[in-house]
Order: C-alpha cells, then sequence, then structure tokens
C-alpha cells in the first residue's frame, strides 16, 4: 500500500469521512511504502486543516520510527541514466 498524502491524513484524523476505510486499509496492508514528499505534504495539510501541531509532529515522528519496521517501506527517489 503506497501511503499517500489524503490517505494519510484520512487515517491520521478521525473527522475526516473517510478515516473508518483508511483505517481498515491501513490495518489490512501486509506492505506499506510512503516518501519523504508525502511527509511533508502531510504536516502542512494538518496545518491548514488547523489541527493540532504537537500531535501531528509526534504522529509524523512516530510514522518516520514506525518506517524502519518490517511492514514499512522508505521509496527513495529514483535516478534515470542519462
Amino acid at each position: 500500500m503506497l501511503l499517500d498524502t489524503s490517505g494519510l491524513l484520512c487515517y491520521y484524523h478521525a473527522g475526516e469521512s473517510q478515516h473508518g476505510d483508511a483505517v481498515a486499509f491501513f490495518k489490512a496492508a501486509p506492505t506499506r511504502l510512503t516518501h519523504s514528499y508525502i511527509l511533508s505534504e502531510f504536516v502542512p495539510l494538518c496545518h491548514a486543516r488547523r489541527l493540532n501541531p504537537t500531535r501531528v509532529l509526534a504522529f509524523a515522528a512516530d510514522l518516520l520510527t514506525i518506517l524502519r519496521s518490517k511492514s514499512f517501506g522508505w521509496m527513495k527517489p529514483c535516478t534515470v541514466p542519462h
């Protein structure tokens, strides 16, 4: 499963209409992938939605820790040979 910005927001914020689906998909996925760009979009999106910045940053920090586990993967930028 690729964790994109909107899906991550739905997973994080219970007030989102698709929160329940996001939690179910997240729990069911055997592998989860994300990218630093997604996290760099997630934090300001939460800020724009006026979510608690301390909790948002704690969630992002926890996610970074979890990304190092077996069930998560961290996507690296690819380089295209010239």
